[in-house]
């Protein structure tokens, strides 16, 4: 379990340096399933040498548990920083829509420039999803 729980601090601390893009968080990932395949195995063989895993498995279900939540707090933090963002952004957009009526070039340059600021954040937010949709999924394995 604490590999696993090292494969969860390494892809917290990649996106944190590299974001949703980085290469690596493919390798991670992979490590993550290895893991928890390589966890179900030992307590499968237990279980053939007829042990009870029902306690062990317990027990790494709820260490799973709380790493679970502190990696959901992290995506939630990181969905709150980019939705105020792009809320800001909307706010600077609609504030020079006003203003354009005057017809200056420098707002409609500045619209522009915000909007694909905005747009950008956008996709900054499905990818931050999309990895931790993935991770989920991965620890969702060990559920089942």
């Amino acid at each position: 379990m604490s590999f696993l729980a090292e494969r969860l601090a390494e892809t917290r601390l990649i996106l944190d340096a590299i974001g949703p893009e980085a290469e690596e968080l493919e390798t991670t990932q992979r490590n993550m399933r290895t893991h928890i395949a390589r966890i179900e195995l030992i307590l499968e063989k237990n279980k053939n040498k007829g042990e009870n895993p029902t306690v062990l498995k317990k027990h790494l279900a709820d260490s799973l548990s709380r790493y679970q939540k502190t990696y959901a707090d992290f995506f939630e933090r990181k969905r709150i920083k980019l939705e105020g963002k792009e809320y800001g952004l909307e706010v600077n957009i609609n504030g020079l829509k006003d203003l354009e009526r005057t017809e200056q070039e420098g707002d409609k340059e500045s619209i522009e420039k915000l909007t694909k600021e905005r747009k950008e954040v956008g996709t900054k937010k499905k990818a931050w999803q999309e990895v931790e949709d993935k991770t989920t999924a991965i620890l969702k394995l060990w559920e089942n």
